[in-house]
């Protein structure tokens, strides 16, 4: 016999909305909803889904670079890969960003006292504290074009200048180097920190320009790590 909480007393209407539910959680049903001609009716649920899920993959990529904390890639001045303890100096909250969309700064307040320098984190590289007031801080991103930071490809080893924009870019790499689309870039000379991934490759002859996508969504994240620079 049922235990009565697994008893479910549905009228008619009741069951078919949690049949439709239930179906609206599968994947292919929103191919098949668009090919109906009917995406409309349902576009604000599977927007929050979406976001659900980004929000889900990013915070697993954010807690799988927190188990790595302890080792850290970065290339040495003899050009060989060494393993340095990343130094996480505190935690950081939003509390305000400009402008809304691809801010170009920051203004956090930190549990610890920040430094000009310092490296703010989450996910991947979000930018560079510029300004400090007690715990608050001001912050130089990645989205502006005064951001400017050396990265290499992991793969390949291929080293240039990242210049912040709403969409970063390297430039100035040799056409015949071996960078893809998907490899992922990180500071050359700050403590493992993941700048983001090679979304294009443009050619601009006799170089290549490397369009990055960010791994940070400043979207999605307030909280945020304050990490010691290296040098």
């Amino acid at each position: 016999m049922r235990p009565r909480w697994l008893k479910l007393d549905l009228d008619r209407w009741e069951g078919t909305a949690l049949f439709v539910s239930v179906l609206l959680l599968l994947p292919s049903i929103k191919e098949i909803l668009f090919w109906m001609g009917l995406p409309n009716l349902f576009s604000p649920f599977f927007a929050v889904r979406d976001a659900v899920y980004t929000l889900t993959e990013l915070r697993i990529q954010r807690d799988e670079l927190l188990k790595a904390k302890g080792e850290v890639r970065m290339v040495n001045p003899l050009d060989t890969v060494s393993y340095l303890p990343v130094s996480f100096k505190g935690r950081c909250k939003l509390l305000d960003m400009y402008p809304p969309a691809y801010p170009e700064r920051l203004t956090v307040r930190c549990d610890t006292l920040p430094s000009s320098g310092d490296i703010l984190w989450a996910v991947g590289l979000i930018g560079r504290i510029t300004i400090t007031i007690g715990n608050t801080a001001e912050v130089l991103t990645l989205h502006s074009g005064d951001f400017y930071i050396r990265v290499i490809d992991l793969r390949s080893g291929v080293w240039g200048t990242l210049k912040g924009g709403r969409i970063p870019v390297v430039r100035f790499v040799p056409e015949v180097a071996n960078v893809k689309a998907g490899d992922t870039l990180v500071a050359y000379d700050h403590p493992g920190v993941t700048v983001g991934v090679v979304e294009r490759t443009v050619p601009e002859e006799p170089f290549l320009k490397l369009e990055v996508k960010p791994l940070w969504r400043y979207y999605v994240w307030t909280d945020f790590a304050l990490l010691k620079p290296l040098y």
